[in-house]
C-alpha cells in the first residue's frame, strides 16, 4: 500500500502496522496514518483491517511495545516507533523466530 500511494478516505496517508502491548496475541492492525504522527490512533486513523495469524502462531513480544511501523509513500520511508529497529518474537509448535525490521527497510528472520 505504501508503494502504490493508493488514496484512502483521509487523502494520502502513511500506512502502518500496529501490535498492541497485550501478549501473547494472534493479530495485528493494518492502518492508514491519517494524522501522519507515525503511530496508530483509533480515533483519527483508519483501521484498514485486523489480520489474524495462522492457527497456532502467536506474537510473544515486540520491541518497542506497543509497536508502530509506518511506511511513508512513495519511497517508502520506514518509521519505527521509538527507534531505528523493531523486533517481533513469534512462536508456534515448532519453536520461535525473531523478525527484525530496520529503519532502512531491511527485514531479517532468525
Amino acid at each position: 500500500m505504501a508503494i502504490s500511494t493508493r488514496e484512502i478516505s483521509c487523502g494520502k496517508p502513511d500506512y502502518g502496522i500496529y501490535v498492541g502491548p497485550n501478549f501473547p496475541t494472534n493479530s495485528y492492525i493494518l492502518f492508514a496514518d491519517c494524522n501522519l504522527n507515525q503511530h496508530y490512533d483509533s480515533g483519527s486513523d483508519v483501521k484498514i483491517e485486523e489480520n489474524q495469524l495462522e492457527t497456532g502462531v502467536q506474537i510473544i513480544s515486540v520491541s518497542p511495545s506497543p509497536l508502530n511501523l509506518t511506511f511513508t509513500p512513495p519511497d517508502p520511508t520506514v518509521n519505527v516507533s521509538g527507534g531505528t529497529q523493531a523486533q517481533i518474537l513469534i512462536s508456534n509448535s515448532a519453536g520461535q523466530k525473531t523478525i527484525t525490521v530496520e529503519k532502512t527497510g531491511l527485514i531479517e528472520i532468525q
